[in-house]
């Protein structure tokens, strides 16, 4: 908020494409009363699940485990069939 504070008082544009600094302080205000939800999904169209060498699956199981036991965030990776 500070740095698009700074941007228009030195005459540059806004970076806002939707809603106002208004907006988005009235946001930061209620933040606590809305919900987050977080998804991450890895694609890789170069490789089959078939094909999946054994430390690339090693390093998705990781990856998975991990946003799952610090984050609560589910995994989801798209593959060739």
């Amino acid at each position: 908020m500070n740095r698009e504070k700074r941007r228009l008082e030195r005459g540059e544009s806004t970076r806002f494409d939707r809603g106002t600094l208004g907006v988005l302080r009235r946001l930061h205000a209620s933040w606590n009363q809305y919900r987050f939800e977080y998804k991450v999904w890895i694609v890789q169209p170069a490789i089959s699940k078939a094909a999946a060498t054994q430390p690339i699956l090693q390093l998705l199981g990781f990856v998975g485990k991990a946003l799952i036991d610090h984050r609560r965030i589910p995994l989801t990776v798209v593959t060739r069939s």
